[in-house]
This record gives structure tokens, sequence and C-alpha cells, in this order.
């Protein structure tokens, strides 16, 4: 068994193999900081760019959404595939499949 002298001499080893390992990675990453300060600007672009268009895919899906939902309605209200791609600017096989699921009393062409 060890002593309480030995016991003290190998926790005093391990702080100072920690301390030197902590001394090399804080060496490491201050290193890497002033090596690329650009770094954290692109990290900052990226996060902007990303919120970006997040929020441009979320106009587009509420305006996408509008469209069909104006075709839907002009198609119950009796309006041919051509109008309804002209108005709601979707594409004509868009709007003869609106046409062909939601006149009234129309079959498909």
């Amino acid at each position: 068994m060890f002593g309480w002298s030995e016991v003290l001499g190998i926790v005093a080893v391990a702080v100072l193999l920690w301390g030197i390992e902590m001394w090399w990675f804080l060496r490491r990453v201050d290193a890497m900081r002033r090596a690329d300060p650009d770094l954290l600007r692109f990290g900052g672009q990226l996060t902007a760019l990303n919120e970006r268009v997040a929020a441009l895919e979320k106009r587009a899906s509420a305006a996408e959404s509008t469209a069909q939902r104006d075709a839907v309605a002009l198609a119950r209200g009796g309006a041919d595939a051509a109008t309804i791609a002209r108005e709601c600017s979707v594409s004509l096989g868009e709007a003869e499949l609106i046409v062909s699921l939601q006149a009234p009393n129309k079959k498909p062409h």
C-alpha cells in the first residue's frame, strides 16, 4: 500500500501534468484565434445568411400557399385552367389539376 507521502506525490504529479496540458491547449486556442481572425467574422456571416434563407423560404411558402388558395377559389368559382394559370402564376398543368379536382360539376379534360 501507499503511504500519505506517495499519494501526495502522485496527486502533485497529476495536477502538474493537467496544468501543463491546459496551458498547451489554451496556447493552441489563442494561436488559432490570432492566426485567423476572419474565422469568427465568417461564422457570424454564415449565421446571418442562414437566418435570411429561412426567412425567404418562409415568405416563399406563404406566397405559394396563397397562390394555391386563390387557384382553388377560382376553380370552385368556375374559372378555366388558362385563367387560373394566368391569374395565380401557376403552371397550366397545375391549374388543370386544380380545376379537375375542385371545379363544381366539371369533368377532367
